[in-house]
């Protein structure tokens, strides 16, 4: 596969998740069973040409300034009073949203385009296809057990130079299922 630096506008973020199959093997032998377990993680990178997103890394007097907040529940309260001040002035808030308007029932959120053929070209636009994702690799480590996902954020650590400030100039994006989130926040450094 090609490298996603040299197929990226701006690589922003990547995406990883459990990529585990099971292979039949055709001629088992006392070294191969007939299947053969593939616990792999999948790589791919997504690109964007927006203007605006600004990942550069920021470096202070005191250093680099983290991209996660050291309380990632710090804007509870606030979350919290939005949520009640929206319930407070319209509880039809639901049956005005766009999500009830088209009828969206599946996750991650899409408005079925056979129903609403006037919005195909820009639901199908190259925002959300392979135009802007790009698979990078497979790696033969398995993200669902911890030692892999450490294993795999320390390579992308090692990879990105994120112990040298001056050889890593953006901040990586990860897109991860919430499995993955949750065990790489818990991680304390």
């Amino acid at each position: 596969m090609i490298p996603y630096r040299q197929v990226m506008i701006r690589p922003h973020w990547l995406w990883i998740d459990n990529f585990s199959k099971f292979l039949r093997i055709s001629n088992p032998t006392a070294d191969k069973d007939v299947y053969s377990t593939c616990n792999w993680a999948g790589v791919a990178a997504f690109e964007t040409s927006d203007p605006e997103l600004d990942d550069r890394v920021v470096i202070t007097e005191d250093g680099v300034v983290s991209a996660m907040p050291k309380n990632i529940l710090q804007c509870n309260s606030t979350v919290r009073d939005d949520i009640k001040q929206i319930m407070r002035e319209d509880r039809d808030y639901h049956t005005r949203s766009v999500v009830f308007r088209y009828q969206v029932r599946n996750v991650p959120p899409k408005i079925n385009t056979k129903i609403y053929e006037l919005l195909k070209d820009r639901i199908e636009s190259r925002i959300n296809s392979m135009d802007s994702v790009h698979p990078v690799k497979l790696i033969d480590i398995n993200i669902g057990s911890n030692v892999g996902l450490c294993s795999i954020v320390r390579q992308l650590y090692d990879e990105h130079h994120m112990d040298i400030p001056d050889e890593c100039p953006r901040y990586l994006n990860l897109n991860v299922d919430e499995n993955i989130y949750w065990r790489i926040m818990k991680v304390r450094t």
